[in-house]
């Protein structure tokens, strides 16, 4: 994986719960711009710490550099008599990561049933295997090994195990959690810790760095965060030979190629499209029309004058380009725009008959319909609405740190106990309510009452 635009290095967080399980007791949190969370050294017998991870790279820069890959350890796999990583010291199947060149990452002992029900994708691959000599199941998963404290974290989380759990993530880390949700299917698991790992990050929607917030919203169902990232995003693109450059990201090779990068070139091409459209219909409007003032036909002239020059600057005159002759970013041709005026008769208030500018022509566009998602961006979308009730909301930082509001107002609850299933039985022994046998108020009956009242 390339973790480029991503700004925070990975370092060392709280565990959650940790009090309870490590003799050096709970640490006091660390700020987000910290290293990357790893997992405490003092940890249960037989677990290994995960903070053996291969230390994963520096994120400020745009290209990933060569010293970033990880280093891979030459020792063989474990034997079945010499388990290296026990999370279930009665479990069945041992549970191996392996890098696609071959290279052993880590391998634990692990229970097959909690396996089975975190992933779907495990399930079926179980299902294939035969017990060994050994008496038990062995299942390999290929990977990178910079996710291995993503597993650690998965198959404790799995086996019901929170105190390995950071409190805390960095965004890099956040984004590999992301990674393995999507091709595992295992975002049943991570559910109940989502929103502590992913609100601190909420802040930097949009910011160069953070790009790969389109991933983690599309990965864990964040459907506000998602539709937001993915407008954003596509009016940032810029082509380049290869791929695009979207902020301090560039696509080629990235995490986002596929259909997420298929779904924000159509979000592109079709905002770029809106905005040709929209200067041919002032250039239109500007050669048939007359300006409602003393000077119509020089107020015209030189608005019609003005407006094509501005175009001409632009690549868009004399001949109406194509969506993909645009060599820029949308959002850098609709800036090239904007600041240009159209003129119209010196010294005549031109806003009373031709704009002097149509910078709101081309930024506001009502006639733009939100894009439909792809049919697998669309399947994948629908399937996390019945795991995910707790739904980020692309403005929840913002309300909650200008506008007064509570996280915990943005939560929602759902329970089986709520009144709209609540089913009154009516006892036919009790009387009826008095409420409910009252005479229906009548307004005559109020003023002959209130007449009373002034008369006596």
């Amino acid at each position: 994986m390339s973790d480029t635009a991503m700004s925070d290095a990975d370092g060392a967080y709280p565990l959650l719960d940790a009090s309870s399980n490590s003799s050096s007791g709970s640490k006091s949190p660390r700020t987000q711009d910290e290293t990357e969370p790893t997992v405490d050294t003092a940890t249960p017998e037989g677990i290994a710490p995960a903070d053996e991870e291969p230390s994963p790279e520096v994120m400020p820069s745009s290209e990933p550099s060569s010293s970033s890959s990880p280093s891979f350890s030459t020792v063989g796999p474990p034997t079945p008599d010499a388990e290296s990583d026990i999370i279930d010291p009665n479990g069945d199947l041992h549970f191996s990561v392996t890098t696609k060149e071959g290279v052993p990452v880590a391998s634990w002992l692990v229970n097959s049933g909690c396996v089975r029900r975190a992933s779907p994708t495990w399930e079926k691959l179980i299902c294939r295997l035969y017990p060994t000599e050994s008496g038990r199941l062995e299942l390999e998963i290929v990977e990178d090994a910079r996710y291995k404290a993503v597993f650690v974290w998965l198959l404790h989380a799995a086996h019901m195990d929170t105190s390995r759990l950071p409190r805390d993530v960095s965004f890099p880390q956040l984004v590999r959690i992301a990674q393995i949700t999507l091709r595992h299917r295992v975002l049943r698991v991570f559910l109940p810790f989502l929103r502590q790992w992913t609100f601190p990050w909420l802040s930097k929607l949009g910011q160069p760095g953070y790009e790969l917030w389109l991933l983690v919203a599309y990965a864990f169902g964040h459907l506000d965060v998602f539709a937001t990232m993915c407008t954003t995003l596509a009016l940032q693109m810029e082509p380049l030979t290869e791929g695009y450059r979207i902020g301090d990201l560039e696509t080629s090779g990235s995490e986002i190629e596929g259909v997420l990068l298929n779904h924000l070139v159509r979000i592109r091409e079709q905002h770029i499209a809106d905005t040709i459209a929209k200067c041919y219909e002032l250039v239109e409007r500007f050669s048939v029309e007359r300006a409602a003032c003393q000077h119509p036909t020089t107020c015209i002239s030189s608005a019609l004058g003005s407006l094509l020059r501005s175009m001409k600057a632009c690549g868009l005159w004399p001949s109406r380009p194509n969506v993909e002759d645009i060599q820029v970013a949308a959002n850098d041709l609709r800036l090239n725009l904007s600041r240009r005026r159209v003129s119209g008769f010196r010294g005549h208030d031109v806003d009373s008959c031709t704009r002097s500018s149509f910078l709101l022509d081309i930024f506001c566009s009502p006639n733009i319909p939100a894009m439909e998602y792809d049919k697998e961006i669309a399947e994948h979308l629908e399937s996390t609405r019945t795991i995910v009730t707790d739904q980020l909301l692309a403005w929840e930082h913002y309300g909650t740190a200008s506008m007064g509001f509570k996280e915990r107002d943005f939560y929602v609850w759902v329970s089986v106990d709520s009144d709209s299933e609540y089913e009154s039985e009516e006892d036919p022994e009790q009387p009826p309510e008095e409420y409910l046998s009252c005479e229906p108020w009548d307004l005559e009956d109020e003023e002959k009452d209130l007449e009373y009242l002034s008369d006596a």
